[in-house]
């Protein structure tokens, strides 16, 4: 099992160290065996972005990143201090500012919302496969 994590705080670089994680366990993927198209690559890129972006917005603590390899895809797991996520996703419409977890709902396999203890969990899942 392939697993990356780390703990993040409301510093500016935020999203590069996020990106670095992803990347470095992107390199781990690829050295297992495992073919990571470029498509996939993109899409991590753009979910974990968006995912720490809005911890780092939202939330008035610290939040945590977790990278894990789960057959044939990532699963995205990002922890924060908000104990649950306003949708404004309906039908074809986007509202207000959720525009990017739209975006993060198309590319995924998956996608939902737990509650944890002090906040909530999202969990994404991204296709390795074309």
């Amino acid at each position: 099992m392939l697993y990356a994590g780390s703990a993040f705080d409301g510093r500016p670089d935020i999203g590069e160290r996020a990106r670095k994680l992803a990347e470095d366990f992107l390199v781990d993927v690829r050295a297992s065996g495992v073919v990571v198209p470029a498509s996939a690559v993109g899409a991590l890129w753009v979910v974990v972005s968006e995912l720490l972006a809005n911890a780092s917005r939202h939330a008035a603590g610290p939040c945590v990143l977790e990278l894990q390899l789960r057959g044939q895809e990532v699963e995205i797991g990002v922890w924060d201090t908000v104990p649950g996520l306003e949708e404004s996703v309906g039908g074809d419409q986007v509202t207000g500012t959720k525009r990017g977890l739209a975006i993060v709902r198309d590319l995924s396999s998956e996608f939902h919302v737990e509650p944890s203890a002090g906040g909530k969990r999202v969990l994404v899942r991204i296709p390795l496969a074309p």
